[in-house]
């Protein structure tokens, strides 16, 4: 058996001499299209979920106005057109929810009652209770 003093690789050359680089292989090309596959679905994902989340920003949303103590709390709510607006009525006696420029109206709300309005371009603006004047509130663009 015969000792070499510096192993050499197959190809003749010693080892560590044959330039940066030397001892790696190129990918394979099923290890490139996976690679590729998964770049794809990465960005697929990603599109994917910032359009979810646009969607989410746009999408109707539901407010809740409590009424108590003859007042409408919160007494300003940002809504856009195709929201629902739910009012909830906590107080002893009945009492409405009516735009000022008449775009919609609850009704008359009982004690321990609600009533609920989807909100169209025309709705957004000051309303009030018609039983209690002095009860105002506003819907206000979001």
């Amino acid at each position: 058996m015969s000792r070499r003093s510096s192993p050499e690789p197959e190809t003749g050359a010693p080892l560590g001499r044959a330039g940066p680089g030397a001892n790696r292989s190129r990918p394979s090309p099923a290890w490139i299209a996976a690679r590729r596959t998964w770049a794809v679905a990465l960005a697929l994902a990603t599109a994917l979920a910032a359009a979810a989340c646009a969607r989410r920003a746009d999408s109707p949303r539901t407010h809740r106005v409590l009424i108590h103590g003859f007042a409408f709390d919160p007494a300003q709510v940002a809504v856009a057109a195709g929201d629902t607006v739910e009012w909830v009525n906590q107080d002893i006696v009945p009492h409405t929810a009516t735009a000022t420029n008449r775009a919609w109206d609850t009704g008359s709300i009982g004690p321990d009652s609600s009533a609920r309005v989807v909100i169209e371009p025309g709705g957004i603006g000051p309303y009030a209770c018609s039983f209690h004047p002095q009860m105002k509130a506003a819907l206000v663009r979001r």
